[in-house]
This record gives structure tokens, sequence and C-alpha cells, in this order.
């Protein structure tokens, strides 16, 4: 096992974290979907415009956001896979609007990275140069292109 859950004893708070060193390119664990879902809920991933996967294996609903992720959901390949190296016991997160167009809930994030973007509801409301920043599941990279088409 690559990771495991752990509780945050003070919050409650549960997140996904490294077992052992982990190096960019590796992947985690490949994934599929144990339910298919038409509207995107908290715990989805989105694949297509009515298509929001609920994750198999279950643990990988602790996986939660960073805006500076170390994570990818290839939702093509269907694995997880590092952006960059992560140390034992390091928790282990991805970009949220990087696999969601209109998240079901945004949330204020509180991820402490320095380039944080305060707001998360999704790829639609973040601009060209911030999804410019970082990996995006085919289906999010293909919205982008349609909406930069609209611009021009």
């Amino acid at each position: 096992m690559l990771a495991i859950i752990q509780q945050d004893p003070v919050s409650g708070h549960q997140s996904l974290h490294a077992t052992q060193r982990l190096l960019k390119g590796q992947i985690l664990t490949s994934f599929s979907h144990s339910r298919i879902l038409e509207t995107p809920s908290r715990f989805t991933l989105q694949v297509s415009a009515h298509q929001h996967i609920l994750l198999s294996p279950p643990e990988l609903l602790y996986t939660n956001h960073s805006c500076g992720p170390n994570l990818y959901f290839d939702t093509e390949r269907m694995e997880v896979v590092l952006l960059k190296d992560v140390d034992q016991g390091e928790e282990l997160c991805f970009f949220y609007p990087s696999t969601e167009w209109s998240m079901a809930e945004s949330f204020q994030c509180q991820c402490g990275d320095p380039d944080c973007l305060g707001l998360i509801s999704g790829a639609a409301v973040l601009n060209d140069a911030i999804l410019s920043r970082y990996r995006l599941s085919p289906y999010i990279h293909e919205k982008w292109l349609e909406r930069m088409m609209q611009i021009q």
C-alpha cells in the first residue's frame, strides 16, 4: 500500500498520506468508478458533460484539494499520477478544478500554498493564465479550449 488514510486528532479531518517516498511520474494507483452520476457531487470526478464518477478504491475519496497539487487524476488512463516527488508521510492532494468544470459545492481553500486561489468553484471560473499552470483532465482541457475559441 503506497498511501493510507490519516485522521487529524484535533479537527477530525481525514486525508490520504504517502507511506513511502514517491517519485514524480510514478503511478500511485489505478482507479475505476463505483458509480456514475449525471450530476456532480462533492465526491465525484467529472469525466464528461454528464458523467461524474464515484471513485474506487474508496480510499481515494480522502485525496483532498491543494492549489499546489502533488497528484493528478488521469481520467483517460484511469491512473493517479505523481506530479512531483512526495516524502513519506506527506499528504497526497490534487487540484479539484483539474477534473471539475463547475463544482457541486464551492469552498474557501486553506491549503497554505503561496499561490492559493482562495475560493474554489471549478475550472469554469478560472482565467486562462491560472488554468495553464495545471495539468487538466481531457474533458476539462477540452472545455477550456472551447471557451478560448468562443472568446476569439
